[in-house]
């Protein structure tokens, strides 16, 4: 896995180079420690004991080991403050790109919804065993602890929520239940907005990433070519999130008025500054829904929280996967292993945050019969998206 890291940053690392000596893992763990303690806001809304947390993360075996063993179990038990901003990120140097299925987790298992090659003749409902000779539940887990991120392309991608996310053209053996191993290919593409029109003039906008600055400009030409819809779907199922000023630009499209903006407050309590959106542009005026899953997070769960406190829209779909933080904190702990840690919570005036997630207005559940119909799959095909239905539905019923 280490030789793989980029060798390149920009910033000098903080604990030395790479093999990792006992001299360079205990500085790791000092240097997570000490920011963790430093940063972290979390510790009394979740109940964690940073003084556990820091008993555990000096038991780490500096010796015995081997780095990459080291680094997973540095991440694991990073892992457990449950705070999906505080993390390591391993940049590579090559581009990422994710598996051609989705899948969800339901009772401890990895179950297939749908697949975006047809030729692979996955079908939905099919249970993946193993992921490369790991338990899937196991690998799954692990990568939302340790996730892949690259600095290439238009700007930095966060891509945390994606634990299939590995460097581009890499393969990955999975274990099916029926006991078929099959091969699959990290197949790299350009997460750019889409959008179409709907039957019964609804405007479909997809989104997939916030992760890059000037997604704003290809956002407002969707919006401006959907200005005569008669209601907008803005799906945000798996948008890990990224730049909040998108965002913002985004909802500034959506209303016509000055709304209050949100607090970025500190652990100690400390008010640090304001973010939040302002009309620009046209405004859409008709209905609006977006569509939400778990791996609807950050600066993406930030959007779908704007929605519901100023009540210009409806959340279809599951609860979200939360983020309210910033981590406004990180440092290079050897080149290519980069730790951030929350820094500041992002509140509402009244002080709440959407740390946990936002529960949907209108939830969306599957059955294991829909699951094997592919209805649980983010297809965007009418009649073959349980959630895009729900919502298409929920828009014609409207007086």
């Amino acid at each position: 896995m280490l030789a793989a890291l980029s060798t390149a940053c920009l910033e000098e690392p903080q604990c030395g180079n790479a093999p990792l000596t006992p001299d360079v893992r205990q500085c790791m763990i000092d240097t997570v420690d000490q920011m963790v303690h430093a940063h972290y806001p979390f510790a009394l809304q979740k109940g964690i004991d940073l003084q556990h947390f820091s008993t555990e993360l000096r038991a780490l075996p500096i010796t015995d080991t081997d780095d990459d063993t080291f680094v997973f179990e540095l991440a694991r038990t990073i892992s457990t403050l449950q705070d999906g901003h505080t993390r390591i990120e391993l940049h590579l140097d090559q581009k990422t790109a994710s598996l051609p299925i989705s899948y969800q987790e339901m009772n401890g298992e990895i179950i297939i919804t749908g697949s975006y090659d047809p030729a692979l003749n996955l079908q939905p409902g099919t249970r993946i065993e193993t992921i490369d000779g790991q338990p899937a539940l196991q690998y799954v887990h692990l990568r939302q602890a340790l996730p892949y991120t690259s600095s290439l392309g238009r700007g930095p991608m966060q891509l945390s929520q994606n634990p299939l996310l590995g460097q581009a053209g890499t393969t990955v053996q999975l274990g099916l239940a029926s006991g078929q191993e099959i091969s699959l290919r990290r197949t790299y593409y350009l997460p750019e907005p889409t959008a179409r029109k709907l039957p019964g003039n609804i405007g479909y906008i997809n989104i997939s990433t916030f992760g890059f600055i000037d997604d704003l400009d290809r956002l407002d030409r969707i919006v401006n070519d959907l200005m005569d819809s008669d209601a907008l779907i803005i799906d945000l199922r798996g948008n890990g999130g990224g730049f909040p000023s998108v965002t913002d630009g985004l909802f500034g499209r959506l209303i016509d008025r000055d709304v209050p903006h949100f607090n970025m407050v500190a652990a100690d309590g400390t008010f640090e500054r304001t973010i939040g959106p302002k009309p620009r542009g046209k405004t859409f005026q008709g209905p609006v829904v977006m569509l939400t899953d778990k791996l609807t997070f950050s600066a993406s769960n930030y959007l779908a929280q704007r929605l519901t406190y100023h009540k210009r829209g409806t959340l279809i779909g599951s609860k979200t996967g939360g983020g309210a933080a910033s981590p406004d904190k990180g440092v290079f702990l050897v080149p290519g292993i980069w730790f951030q840690v929350s820094t500041y919570v992002l509140q509402t005036p009244e002080g709440d945050n959407a740390e946990e997630g936002i529960a949907p207005d209108i939830l969306v559940e599957f059955s294991p019969d829909e699951i094997t119909l592919g209805l649980a799959h983010k297809s965007a095909v009418p009649g073959h998206d349980k959630v895009l239905d729900r919502a298409i539905r929920f828009l014609q019923e409207l007086p």
